[in-house]
């Protein structure tokens, strides 16, 4: 609860890779939502729609997922955005700027119609971290940064040609 017991804590929750992609990112960001919502808490989960409609992506449309359907909404930036919109978007926040500018749009349209009380970033990929900082500060109330595995893809070492003994 927030305001001393008077309404339920209200988090938005950044998590680029979510259901119904099935992947263990995915997975895990969906059952923190539903655990956050057994406890009473308003969740509302923004992630990116390119990765459930990619040709080869495996998709989980079980019933598990069921409770998440009215608070999760994909965000997909359009192929047309422009070369130099992308760029501008880029520049401000890096890689998959796109994608960043779209939630935060979203989320300062969401918090005006009914304000959150925190922001929760998802990882990975670390895109969910760049939105999390910038909507709470935008939106100017605190964030939280759930890293259950804080090694990318590209911080692996390098194994060709190395094998296993």
């Amino acid at each position: 609860m927030s305001d001393a017991g008077r309404r339920p804590l209200r988090i938005l929750c950044l998590s680029p890779l979510f259901v119904p992609l099935a992947n263990a990112e995915a997975f895990v960001g969906a059952k923190l939502a539903l655990a956050l919502m057994d406890r009473g808490v308003e969740v509302h989960t923004i992630y990116d729609g390119i990765f459930p409609r990619s040709e080869g992506m495996p998709v989980d449309d079980s019933p598990s997922w069921a409770r998440l359907g009215g608070v999760t909404e994909a965000l997909t930036e359009p192929p047309d955005a422009g070369r130099m919109g992308r760029l501008l978007k880029s520049l401000r926040y890096g890689a998959s700027g796109g994608w960043i500018d779209l939630a935060l749009r979203r989320a300062r349209e969401l918090h005006a119609q009914k304000p959150f009380d925190w922001v929760l970033s998802r990882s990975v990929p670390r895109r969910a971290h760049v939105a999390g900082y910038w909507c709470a500060r935008q939106l100017g109330i605190r964030w939280a940064v759930s890293i259950n595995d804080p090694w990318e893809y590209f911080f692996a070492p390098e194994w060709e040609g190395k094998r296993p003994s």
